[in-house]
């Protein structure tokens, strides 16, 4: 038994950086569970606090039993750490969360063989969405010897939202042509600068938002995509373990009217990590773009682009003749 409450507090310490203790009740934080619902008991023959802040509930040797509490709590924080220690025999003590103390889902549990033992129950960056929310504790299994269910201890560690906001500008909805740099957007961070940042982008509005390659981390960034689409571009940024997301700029990306894409003057043999260009033509130019749209590499009249020393992932290489005429396909590094 000592042996898993070890192991409990040191996986809580490990979970705990960055966190703020937000509430603290039991045995090791020497408080009576004060402030919980009174308990529904079913199979019970009596519940109390002892002197050591352990709550217990009794009944007879091989009796059914269910016990569930439930407090308030009104944290404002977008990620909490729960961590609930209990001592049991042939049960199931689970963790549940609701909004409205009417509807109850379970976030976490721990099962509870024939050994009467204490277990911890870890429930890591759990989002409450909302800043007033309940927790329910419920146990349900058959008393053994002893006949009893023990509450140890109960704790929610917190990152707290901090007022802290980031916008960028301007807002206006850029258009711009594949390749090319649209205006320059600027990360303005409340009340101070942000601990970190990264740029984001997504194909739709409002969900969806990965990193661009390379990352951007910077307080400014300049759109620049290689494949025609619609994107959408946010800042997040971390204050103190909040992360904060920006407004969304819509960046609207075409392709030149002036080129001609031509499907007949050449062929593209692709293989695992290159390109094969299959023309009688030598004066065109080769120009290489990540997938966020970034200038890797521009050649005149290679026959083969080799992609090897590059990272996995999708890529655009276009071919433009001094015609005007151009071919744009992709390529997956894998």
């Amino acid at each position: 038994m000592k042996t898993i409450f070890t192991l409990f507090f040191a996986f809580t310490l490990g979970f705990a950086f960055a966190q703020t203790t937000e509430y603290s009740t039991g045995q090791t934080y020497g408080d009576a569970w004060t402030g919980w619902s009174t308990p529904i008991e079913t199979g019970t023959t009596a519940s109390s606090v002892n002197g050591a802040d352990v709550y217990t509930f009794s009944g007879l040797n091989s009796t059914a039993y269910t016990v569930e509490l439930y407090r308030q709590f009104t944290i404002n924080s977008n990620d909490l750490d729960i961590y609930l220690n209990a001592t049991a025999a042939n049960t199931v003590v689970s963790v549940e969360f609701s909004t409205d103390n009417v509807s109850y889902t379970e976030i976490g549990n721990a099962t509870y063989g024939v050994a009467f033992v204490q277990q911890g129950i870890v429930i890591p960056t759990h989002d409450p969405v909302t800043s007033t929310f309940y927790i329910k504790i419920k146990a349900t299994g058959t008393f053994g010897s002893p006949s009893q269910l023990q509450l140890n201890n109960f704790k929610i560690d917190a990152v707290l939202n901090t007022g802290s906001t980031v916008s960028i500008s301007p807002t206006a909805d850029q258009n711009i042509l594949t390749g090319a740099n649209g205006s320059a957007l600027t990360a303005s961070e409340a009340p101070s600068a942000a601990d970190s940042r990264e740029w984001k982008y997504s194909t739709t509005s409002g969900s969806g938002y990965g990193s661009f390659s390379p990352v951007e981390t910077g307080t400014s960034y300049t759109p620049n995509f290689a494949a025609a689409g619609t994107y959408y571009v946010i800042c997040e940024s971390t204050f103190g373990g909040d992360v904060e997301s920006s407004n969304e700029v819509q960046i609207n990306v075409t392709a030149p009217s002036g080129l001609v894409e031509f499907n007949d003057s050449y062929k593209f043999l692709k293989t695992q990590d290159r390109v094969d260009i299959i023309t009688a033509d030598q004066n065109y130019t080769v120009r290489v773009y990540g997938l966020s749209g970034q200038l890797i590499s521009t050649d005149k009249g290679i026959t083969t682009y080799d992609f090897s020393s590059l990272h996995k992932g999708l890529y655009f290489l276009s071919v433009e003749t001094e015609q005007g005429l151009r071919q744009t396909i992709k390529f997956v590094h894998r």
